[in-house]
């Protein structure tokens, strides 16, 4: 029970040491995040990855505003956004997407910008509302095929998926208030390390305060439990071939240092990558008009290695749709 109130007193204290950067917005009956910063369109909407908060984008953001419009969200749970009960995966994300647009009125056509769990959102967004949407950008996106062709390569079965739904499932029921003790009064230095690395230094306090919140951590587990296998057959049926619509698809580096941070050893990380790779340069045929970007010094999370080639990437599509759309202009 200590730890209990330890935590309850702890969020509400952090509440008022760290307010909304942006606007809550309700969505359903639950309050939605929603940053939106600059001031000329298209507006860049921004899916992050899994258990990942907006904050995680703002140095991207900071490059593209005041030039460019970009809107950073909070899924349920996550950064101030309301815990949202019930199933996570991409086909519910999109359609929680769809309604944040909508109660934060922000105007479209849309660019799309979605990394790894966030790229299947935003493919899911686009089956479903293609007039909405002026081009999508996947960064390191995650494919309905990634979990198969792990088992395939690795020969990973239930037993294991299992050991991590257990793993997975002690996390959830880890006491936060112990965590927060460990952090605010035994100057434990886990969650400040990732901070330092993810956000602005002026966020980095705020990132802290978010990740020791309870919902949070709800919001990870049932994100990660709701996806891979799970998600697999809803991505192939709303699989779509978009067209002439802009894509453009960034992956991470060849470089086998940079793989994927499951394992050090450079043997798993290359047999990684002999999965990876494929799955990325088939993303990239979804549409005609598509781009396949490298970032050779990247590991999965480019936009903070990385975060000028993103950036770039991101104006130069927003650069292409203006043009497409001045030139259609009578």
């Amino acid at each position: 029970m200590t730890s209990v109130a330890y935590q309850l007193v702890g969020e509400r204290v952090d509440r008022h040491r760290f307010p909304p950067v942006g606007k809550l917005v309700n969505v359903h009956g639950k309050r939605v995040h929603v940053w939106c910063e600059g001031d000329h369109g298209p507006t860049v909407v921004v899916a992050t990855g899994i258990g990942s908060t907006c904050l995680e984008w703002a140095t991207v953001q900071r490059q593209l505003v005041p030039g460019h419009r970009v809107l950073l969200y909070d899924r349920g749970g996550l950064g101030w956004s309301d815990w949202v009960p019930g199933r996570r995966s991409p086909a519910e994300l999109a359609d929680e997407l769809h309604a944040v647009l909508e109660a934060a009125d922000a105007p479209g056509p849309y660019v799309l910008v979605g990394h790894s769990l966030g790229g299947s959102i935003i493919r899911m967004y686009a089956a479903r509302h293609p007039d909405q949407v002026a081009g999508l950008v996947l960064v390191d996106s995650s494919h309905e095929l990634s979990t198969d062709k792990i088992v395939e390569e690795f020969g990973w079965r239930m037993g294991d998926y299992s050991r991590w739904k257990r793993a997975i499932t002690r996390y959830l029921l880890r006491p936060r208030g112990i965590e927060r003790a460990r952090v605010r009064l035994l100057g434990y230095r886990y969650y400040h390390d990732w901070a330092e690395k993810e956000v602005p230094a002026d966020l980095v306090e705020t990132s802290v305060a978010l990740d020791l919140t309870s919902r949070r951590r709800r919001a990870v587990v049932a994100e990660m439990l709701h996806n891979g296998a799970a998600s697999k057959d809803a991505m192939a049926t709303e699989r779509r071939h978009f067209g002439d619509l802009p894509l453009t698809v960034i992956t991470r580096g060849h470089n086998p240092v940079n793989a994927y941070a499951v394992s050090d050893d450079p043997v798993f990380q290359r047999r990684w990558m002999k999965i990876w790779m494929p799955l990325q340069q088939d993303l990239a045929t979804l549409s005609h008009n598509s781009r396949h970007i490298i970032a050779d010094n990247a590991g999965h999370n480019i936009h903070l290695d990385e975060p000028d080639l993103v950036g770039k990437a991101i104006k130069d599509m927003c650069d292409e749709i203006r043009a497409t759309m001045s030139s259609n202009r009578p």
